[in-house]
């Protein structure tokens, strides 16, 4: 079994959070989806979770999408279609004789390689990832990974995790509508996760 899959989420511009959660391999994350677009500045795409088995990665897009909900079933943020687990997991008749004309050919050496290339470039996007990016990818695989998340938003106010807007309201003595404020201005400090 490879454990190549990962969980990828894009952010926006605006305040950093995610607009679109995926499940992928090799080079999914960059390339063109459907109906979304995909961030021109790469800061933006950030990896949830890599080296997953494709049941994990399902699992995990599933549990993220739950998590930001979707904005097409007025839920959430997510500009995602489909509550996730889809996709390629179950692959029309069309999809997988494409993919069996491209690896049929292989052999398990070359598709090894293939697999290789995918790992060492998701290795040097880590290593050329900003340390705000690290911690908000912690935070946000942290959620997911919990049992129940339930609705307490975190944000990152200079440098300093909170798992809710009423802790980073106690400890720096200013108003949740203002943290919530300075957030959505975009104020350089704030950030919700």
């Amino acid at each position: 079994m490879y454990l190549v899959y990962y969980v990828y989420a894009y952010l926006r511009k605006s305040n950093n959070t995610p607009y679109y959660i995926g499940k992928g391999c090799l080079r999914r994350a960059f390339e063109k989806h459907a109906g979304i677009s995909v961030p021109k500045d790469k800061s933006k795409i950030i990896f949830l979770e890599t080296n997953l088995s494709n049941v994990g990665a399902l699992a995990l897009e599933r549990r993220m999408i739950r998590w930001y909900g979707r904005k097409d079933n007025e839920t959430g943020i997510l500009r995602n279609r489909t509550d996730g687990g889809d996709g390629c997991s179950n692959p029309s008749r069309e999809t997988k004789e494409k993919f069996s004309r491209t690896y049929s050919l292989k052999s398990k050496e070359e598709i090894d390689k293939i697999y290789d290339r995918q790992r060492k470039s998701v290795s040097i996007y880590f290593k050329n990832m900003s340390e705000e990016d690290k911690i908000k990818r912690q935070i946000l695989a942290k959620y997911a990974r919990s049992k129940s998340p339930g609705h307490t938003k975190g944000c990152i106010i200079e440098d300093k995790v909170y798992n809710s807007y009423k802790e980073a309201s106690e400890k720096h003595k200013i108003s949740v509508y203002l943290i919530r404020k300075r957030i959505k201005e975009g104020l350089l400090g704030y950030s919700s996760i």
